[in-house]
């Protein structure tokens, strides 16, 4: 069964709808691949919204911490 998703996830996906619509050129050839290489679509999908997410959370960009000099 699945969860429910926490709200800052929802709102993710959502604003993903804004910032990462793929134009449907993009979407057929991913069709196109995902049959050639028998991956399932909305996995792959799923995979990108995903990682988009975790970009979008700031996983991915944490800023380093400076040193100090003492």
């Amino acid at each position: 069964m699945n969860k429910p998703k926490k709200t800052s996830e929802r709102t993710g996906i959502t604003r993903l709808r804004y910032t990462f619509t793929l134009n449907p050129v993009v979407m057929e050839q991913l069709k196109e691949y995902c049959k050639y290489n028998n991956i399932s679509y909305s996995y792959l999908l799923e995979d990108t919204i995903k990682s988009q997410l975790e970009v979008l959370r700031g996983k991915k960009h944490k800023k380093k911490k400076r040193k100090k000099n003492d």
